[in-house]
């Protein structure tokens, strides 16, 4: 999480408890709808230079069963991180 968003959620948990859950209700309304990584300018960039690493010759490219390893690893992470939180 940014720096940002951390002061951000910093800020909401000093307010009181019901402003909170209106801010939650209106971020999981927002969260219905669909994600669309091709309207995210950050995705977009990050997707920019993976593409300018593969094409000049930059990137470590690894096989399909270690990229999925390390998904699995870093999704294990998060979801222990977020139970520790």
């Amino acid at each position: 999480m940014s720096d940002a968003a951390t002061k951000l959620l910093e800020s909401i948990r000093e307010l009181p408890i019901a402003e909170q859950h209106s801010i939650a209700d209106e971020l999981d309304s927002d969260l219905d709808a669909p994600y669309d990584p091709m309207q995210d300018p950050e995705f977009l960039a990050e997707l920019d230079s993976q593409i300018e690493a593969v094409g000049n010759g930059t990137a470590v490219l690894v096989d399909g069963p270690e990229a999925f390893e390390r998904a699995r690893l870093k999704l294990l992470a998060h979801r222990a991180a977020r139970k520790s939180a």
